[in-house]
């Protein structure tokens, strides 16, 4: 069965900013601890200004420009999901790893066949001779350091249209090495339409995010509830 998917953006950027001056105080993104408790809500607005800081950071900071790879070792939060829509906003692709199940290996495996510029990583994720191994091959980047980093006012060179290269998903591997997937925004922007219209997810609705989000089902639903304006 075809049907066909009709996109309501044409930019990301661009639709993020609107939902910012439509609705700038509804909530956006909502942080949860392991108990359901809330630590910290970002609106609309909050989140128009984080992607600025954070594009800001890639290009001017980390040097990064489009067309460049970024690999994200963060835990489900929403900083990944920040982090993410800011690079896809300015042509990066990202590359979201495993934090559960891969190996060290594993991650030096990834990271020789995506050859990501910047690596962002957050906690205990390393042991202190695999950070130095990390740092030796590629540039790492604490998550800490960059949330106590003062908002840039600098420019910002956004991404036309939606074609672009924006994911690379790795599969499980269960018969073989993990082969990575690469996917255009686009890719990613016509799944989560279809689900929103499939859902009827509307500006009022509400999504708990319980998959990790280097799984493409949690980044699709979670891209399908900000086409729709939802939280």
């Amino acid at each position: 069965l075809a049907f066909m998917t009709t996109l309501s953006i044409g930019n990301l950027k661009d639709h993020i900013f609107a939902l910012a001056e439509r609705t700038p105080e509804k909530p956006a993104l909502v942080s949860c601890n392991q108990e359901g408790e809330t630590e910290k809500i970002y609106t609309y607005k909050d989140l128009k200004d984080e992607i600025i800081k954070v594009a800001n950071w890639f290009q001017n900071g980390l040097g990064l420009k489009k067309g460049d790879v970024l690999g994200l070792a963060l835990p489900n939060s929403v900083e990944l999901l920040i982090f993410s829509w800011a690079a896809w906003a300015i042509g990066i692709a990202t590359v979201p790893f495993d934090l559960r199940r891969d190996t060290f290996s594993q991650y030096l495996y990834k990271i020789s066949l995506t050859h990501p510029r910047a690596l962002v990583v957050s906690g205990q994720t390393f042991k202190e001779d695999e950070m130095q191994e990390l740092k030796r091959i590629l540039n790492v980047i604490e998550l800490q350091k960059f949330q106590a980093m003062p908002a840039s006012e600098q420019s910002v060179a956004w991404q036309d249209g939606i074609s672009h290269s924006s994911l690379i998903l790795f599969t499980s591997g269960t018969t073989g090495f993990p082969k990575g997937a690469e996917l255009t925004l686009e890719n990613l922007l016509v799944n989560a339409e279809g689900i929103k219209n499939w859902f009827e997810i509307g500006d009022r609705d509400r999504f708990l995010v319980l998959l990790p989000l280097y799984h493409v089902n949690s980044t699709t639903f979670c891209l399908a509830s900000l086409l729709a304006g939802a939280s």
